[in-house]
């Protein structure tokens, strides 16, 4: 931890798609875990990000895609599932694949308790791992994003929550090194990067396994061991996140046409799905983001 404040550096250029939340940017001394950014980032080709350090802690998830990191002198190529951290005196070096870009996701924070939390997870500034649970760990990442969204000042407690679960989610499985497990976690990294590629087309689970050339039960047992639920499952609440995040840019679009933008051609089908999982029609839901924008600008 910096000895004096310092500001969080801006975020990449070379990203789309991306989604950031500034909780407390100011890093400084401060007591407990103090989340300071969290963000969703879909690298476009050519993103690069070197450092020779950092402001404070930052935890970065790979979702999908692939790159390459150079961390605290070392070299890794980077696939979904790896999770790495980086401190105020860790150099790293973040590079995205031209062709298969990053998705991931990162918690930038600190406190008097950042180094207590990272001691109990058992992990360093410089450690990267690959967990075995992809999507349950995206997941994690992706609730933090929300919670951090909310104008509340109980977004503060809630997110740090998060993280700690985060980390202690990364003690579980890490991903072997070799032999059979380490085929099927390439297969379904190669699923997983047609279907987040690829979400506005894909239908359901028979489209899905013809495009990667795979049988259906095959993939639905691929993703029931990585994601721990079903590929038809996974796509539809990948779709509906683009969609609320595409209400929450926009938040008084037609409902017809941000249906189109995710692939459902009948928006009332997807009025009754997006009403189902977020608990309010996409109209509304749009309505109460632009609400609370506006509060929270004030």
């Amino acid at each position: 931890m910096p000895s004096k404040e310092a500001t969080l550096p801006p975020p990449a250029a070379e990203v789309a798609d991306s989604s950031y939340a500034h909780l407390d940017p100011q890093v400084r001394v401060a007591p407990g875990l103090v989340i300071a950014c969290v963000g969703r980032e879909r690298c476009r080709a050519g993103y690069e990000v070197e450092r020779n350090g950092f402001a404070c802690y930052g935890l970065e998830f790979v979702a999908g895609g692939s790159g390459t990191l150079r961390l605290d002198g070392h070299e890794y190529t980077l696939g979904p599932g790896h999770l790495f951290l980086y401190g105020p005196r860790t150099p790293h070096k973040i590079t995205s694949n031209v062709k298969r870009p990053m998705l991931k996701y990162f918690v930038d924070f600190f406190g008097s308790g950042a180094c207590t939390e990272l001691k109990l997870a058992g992990l360093a500034a410089g450690d990267i791992k690959r967990v075995v649970e992809i999507e349950p760990m995206r997941r994690l990442f992706e609730e933090i994003l929300r919670e951090s969204r909310k104008p509340h000042e109980t977004r503060h407690a809630i997110t740090a929550a998060g993280l700690r679960l985060v980390l202690a989610k990364s003690r579980e499985s890490v991903h072997p090194s070799e032999g059979a497990a380490l085929r099927a976690q390439e297969t379904y990294e190669r699923c997983e990067a047609y279907m987040e590629n690829n979400l506005q087309r894909l239908r359901g689970l028979e489209d899905f396994s013809k495009e990667v050339g795979l049988a259906a039960s095959h993939l639905c047992r691929l993703y029931r061991r990585f994601a721990t639920t079903t590929p038809h499952a996974l796509l539809t609440r990948r779709k509906l996140a683009r969609a609320a995040d595409l209400l929450i840019a926009h938040p008084a679009p037609m409902v017809k046409e941000v249906a189109a933008m995710v692939g459902y051609e009948d928006a009332l089908h997807f009025s009754r799905l997006f009403s189902r999982h977020f608990g309010c029609s996409p109209r509304t839901f749009g309505m109460q983001q632009g609400r609370a924008i506006t509060a929270a600008s004030r």
